[in-house]
């Protein structure tokens, strides 16, 4: 029972992270089919959950980035936290942390990747 509970909880988290993630991408003019594309293409590897991604995508895009320089920015944080993250965070933690770190102008969380 608690396995169905974890995916059922892990399923509700991706669905609100997606709805949230299209009222940001369509307030700043950007496709939302591309934006799915781009957290489909960025969990593909399993290794970032998808509500992390789309957490990461809606900060930058809330911060002034378009979807191109939100997904290179993603990118790079998921390259830099491969390697560089804190033992205590997964890599989609890192890079979910470090998005708000650039939303909320806060350096130290961007060094979490």
């Amino acid at each position: 029972m608690v396995g169905i509970n974890s995916v059922t909880e892990s399923s509700n988290e991706a669905r609100a992270s997606m709805v949230g993630l299209q009222s940001i991408v369509e307030g700043v003019g950007e496709n939302f089919d591309q934006a799915k594309k781009v957290i489909e293409d960025f969990t593909a590897d399993g290794l970032v959950a998808p509500a992390e991604a789309a957490t990461a995508l809606k900060n930058l895009l809330a911060r002034g980035f378009g979807l191109q320089e939100a997904t290179d920015l993603m990118n790079r944080f998921n390259d830099s936290a491969a390697f560089g993250r804190q033992s205590s965070l997964s890599l989609g933690e890192a890079v979910k942390s470090a998005s708000e770190g650039i939303k909320n102008e806060n350096s130290i969380l961007v060094d979490n990747a």
